[in-house]
Parts: structure tokens; sequence; C-alpha cells
């Protein structure tokens, strides 16, 4: 997905900006631990507030990296 700014009229495409981790969290969430000898898994379901980037999305960009590089910080809601 690119990142369109307010500021710039060209979209950045995917891989010249970077993301914070939080934002990249899958949904669900698995989490797998040792049980005696086999494995046990859960699937958790993420808080709303900690949902993954969607298309339309708006968001809080930081420059990092002398101004250089755009990082998608988080989702900015209303």
């Amino acid at each position: 997905m690119s990142l369109k700014l307010d500021r710039f009229p060209i979209p950045f495409p995917p891989g010249q900006y970077l993301v914070c981790r939080a934002l990249t969290i899958s949904d669900p969430m698995v989490t797998t631990e040792p049980a005696g000898t086999d494995m046990h898994s859960h699937q958790v379901k993420p808080p709303t507030q900690l949902k993954a980037l969607e298309v339309g999305d708006r968001v809080l960009v930081a420059w990092v990296n002398g101004g250089t590089d755009p990082v998608i910080i988080d989702v900015v809601v209303t």
C-alpha cells in the first residue's frame, strides 16, 4: 500500500517508508508455547486500537534520518 501525504503530490510506494511495529500486528495474534511434550497455541484478537493499517487510514508521520525517511507512527482518529 502506498503512503499518500497531504504535502506531497506523489505517493510513496511500499518500501519507501517505514512503519512502527505496533501497526503491523496480525489479526488474530497467535502465541505458541510448549505444554508438556506438545505445543499449545492460542489465537488472541488484538484490541481495535491496535488493528493493522488499512487503505484510507489517516496517519501521523515523523521524518527521520535527516528528514529523508517517513515513518508512520500511528493512525489518527477523531
